[in-house]
């Protein structure tokens, strides 16, 4: 059955107060719900959450494909919004300033009445830590056996240049792929060099 509204781990603190702690609600489409409660209990919130009216402190928005809720003209993208894995097809949270850069494109473009669709995320990422870089994209290997892969794994010890430069070192690579279709499914790298450059191999 399809739902007109569905919230999930809903969280709303005001100054001193704690209006709504984790907060899941699902309302059928053609189903009448209310909200019953003591005065202050956070009925009038999650009402106002749910149209867009305040923002939460926790918990996410779900859209299609349009950046569009399910309510005609309301839409929303970056760090607030779900968005979908584009190996999977399921919704996930991707905070990610890329994320929100690209949906919000689709957002304002599909706001002005263009036929666009945002089309999902990888998980891609790369962050620097004291004298170790990390790079991912795709899945992890637990990921890809709960998604239904069958799954095949290699680790990996090379050159993240010539070893004669300057500051070689090494990557520690690791390759996710699916067996059947030899599809690459996920990459994670550490290392003192470039891992972003590796990253980006896997991701095109």
């Amino acid at each position: 059955m399809e739902n007109i509204l569905e919230c999930r781990g809903l969280v709303k603190f005001f100054p001193n107060c704690l209006a709504l702690n984790n907060v899941d609600l699902t309302v059928p489409k053609g189903r009448i719900v209310g909200l019953l409660g003591p005065n202050g209990s956070g009925q009038s919130t999650l009402i106002k959450l749910a149209n867009g009216l305040l923002t939460p402190t926790q918990g996410t928005i779900l859209v299609d494909a349009k950046m569009q809720t399910n309510l005609p003209d309301i839409y929303a993208a970056g760090d607030c919004a779900m968005v979908t894995n584009r190996l999977t097809g399921k919704i996930q949270w991707s905070p990610m300033g890329s994320t929100a850069n690209l949906s919000a494109r689709v957002l304002a473009r599909s706001a002005m009445g263009e036929d666009v669709f945002y089309p999902g995320v990888l998980g891609t990422g790369v962050v620097k830590l004291p004298e170790l870089n990390c790079g991912r994209t795709g899945l992890t290997e637990a990921q890809a056996r709960e998604a239904g892969y069958d799954v095949e794994t290699v680790l990996s010890v090379a050159d993240d240049k010539a070893h004669y430069y300057p500051g070689a070192s090494s990557f520690i690579t690791k390759l996710i792929a699916d067996r059947t279709s030899h599809k690459l499914l996920g990459l994670q790298v550490l290392g003192s060099g470039a891992v972003d450059k590796m990253t980006d191999i896997a991701v095109t």
